[in-house]
């Protein structure tokens, strides 16, 4: 074949070549626009939702992540408190009170049954305040009583008041002549949920221990508030051994202010310039006994309590006895 045959047939199979590429070239650029295009503009920017058009809206940085920016404007500032922060734990059990009672989630119950909720709450909260139905303490018949227990070379007194609103001189003297006698040789002080306002008679028992010169435990639970609380406190501070749980935290008569509904709260007394309200005012236990269970049939407390003062009176014998 001549080089003129040669020039054609060269030109004849470069032209087959071009029409063949043209074809996938056209495929290629048709699939870039489709994948490009429609999610950088909306066909009806009037149909976007607004939460999704302020996330397009939002430029996003060279480098970073485009799925960040929706997440970032979702994270808002987290809402105010319901209940507004305080000092001390009565004032937030009060708060929680007001709030309930404001908004109406109260219980509509019965009055015994409404006050026997609220007084839950309170224990619960461990708010030091007593619900009462009147401004000023009821007052309690005086009641004394004494059960012996611990061994037969170790005998204690289990001694029970029910309340240090009354005065006890008979029962006192008649202690002390036992005491006096050798019956006893220790006193469990069982204060658990007793009161009072009577200063003076709480005075009277402690000097009568005083007199008695024995070794001393003092059972007390949250319910232990008033003169008994007090006197829970001065009896630690003079060597007597405290268990139980903390005590209410009011001690003294405490101030009243109206509740709802004919209730009244009874608080601590108003703290002293400079003081914290969150000063703790409960007596704390030597020994918690929070978590020991009250059996139905037996005074586990009373038991724990007996069995630590028959060991303090092993203990403080001398060993010729």
């Amino acid at each position: 074949m001549s080089n003129y045959g040669h020039r054609w047939m060269f030109l004849l199979l470069l032209l087959v070549a071009c029409c063949m590429m043209l074809p996938l070239c056209l495929v290629r650029a048709a699939d870039a626009d489709q994948g490009a295009a429609p999610a950088a503009v909306p066909a009806n920017p009037a149909a976007v939702p607004p939460a999704a058009a302020a996330a397009v809206a939002v430029p996003v940085p060279a480098g970073a992540s485009s799925v960040a920016a929706p997440v970032a404007l979702a994270e808002a500032a987290p809402p105010p408190p319901v209940v507004p922060a305080g000092d001390g734990p009565a004032h937030s059990g009060l708060a929680l009170l007001q709030l309930l009672q404001r908004e109406g989630a109260l219980p509509v119950l019965l009055a015994e049954e409404e006050q026997q909720r609220l007084e839950y709450m309170l224990l619960l909260l461990r708010v030091p305040a007593v619900l009462m139905t009147s401004p000023t303490i009821p007052s309690v018949a005086a009641e004394w009583r004494v059960d012996i227990g611990g061994t037969a070379d170790h005998t204690l007194a289990r001694l029970r008041v029910s309340s240090l609103d009354c005065a006890y001189p008979k029962e006192q003297a008649s202690f002390l002549q036992a005491v006096q006698r050798g019956d006893y040789h220790g006193v469990i002080l069982d204060l658990r949920s007793v009161d009072g306002q009577d200063g003076a008679a709480a005075d009277a028992l402690a000097a009568m221990l005083d007199a008695a010169a024995l070794p001393v435990i003092v059972l007390i639970d949250a319910g232990t508030c008033g003169t008994a609380e007090s006197l829970a406190h001065s009896l630690q501070r003079r060597g007597a051994f405290v268990m139980g749980e903390p005590s209410c935290g009011i001690p003294g008569p405490g101030r009243v202010v109206p509740f709802r509904d004919g209730l009244y709260l009874r608080l601590q007394q108003e703290v002293l310039a400079g003081e914290k309200a969150s000063v703790a005012r409960a007596v704390l236990p030597d020994r918690d006994l929070s978590d020991v269970e009250l059996a139905d049939d037996d005074d586990t407390w009373v038991k724990q309590a007996s069995d630590t003062l028959v060991a303090i009176m092993v203990l403080k014998r001398k060993p010729n006895e």
